[in-house]
């Protein structure tokens, strides 16, 4: 004999995500190198391609402290 009265429970759906959580914001770095720079970023894997020089380009907060330390870049206020 079912105990709820054979009425079965709800399932706990996990909240939809409405857009409120967000990651650590992106970090801008300027090129000021006399050609193009591609850098790998070391936490993320992913790649950022500074075409020429005074190009600007938004680096996820866990690659940044890797591009402080490169001459040619650097880190916008």
């Amino acid at each position: 004999m079912p105990c709820c009265g054979g009425q079965s429970r709800g399932t706990i759906h996990p909240a939809a995500d409405d857009g409120t959580r967000r990651g650590p914001a992106p970090i801008a770095f300027v090129y000021t190198g006399k050609a193009t720079l591609r850098v790998i970023g070391g936490a993320t894997g992913r790649s950022y391609h500074f075409a020429y020089p005074g190009s600007r380009l938004e680096v996820h907060a866990r690659d940044a402290p890797g591009f402080v330390s490169i001459p040619s870049l650097r880190r916008e206020a």
